[in-house]
C-alpha cells in the first residue's frame, strides 16, 4: 500500500448546510470504512458545517465519485478542498 511508503492521504473538505450535516454524517457511516471524518462547528455567518474526510490515497477516486454523487443530489453541499496531504499523525 502506498500509504506505508509515503504517508499520504486524500483530504476532502465539504461545506454542508447545518440542516443536512446529520444526514451527510449518516451517509458517511453507511459507507463502511471508506473514510474517516471530522466536523467543525457551524459557521454562523454562512450556516454551514465543515466536514473533513480522510482516506487512503488509493481510495481517492472512489471517495471523489461518492462525493460527486452526493453533491449532485444536494447542490447546497459544496466541495471546498480536494488534495493529497502528508499524514503527520504517525
Amino acid at each position: 500500500m502506498r500509504y506505508s511508503l509515503t504517508k499520504e492521504v486524500a483530504l476532502f473538505v465539504l461545506l454542508v448546510p447545518k440542516e443536512l450535516a446529520g444526514f451527510v454524517q449518516h451517509l458517511l457511516e453507511a459507507q463502511d470504512n471508506l473514510c474517516t471524518y471530522t466536523t467543525e462547528p457551524v459557521t454562523e455567518e454562512t450556516g454551514t458545517r465543515e466536514i473533513r474526510l480522510r482516506a487512503p490515497v488509493e481510495w481517492r477516486s472512489e471517495l471523489r465519485r461518492w462525493i460527486e454523487f452526493v453533491v449532485a443530489q444536494h447542490p447546497t453541499i459544496a466541495l471546498k478542498d480536494d488534495r493529497v496531504i502528508r499524514d503527520e499523525t504517525t
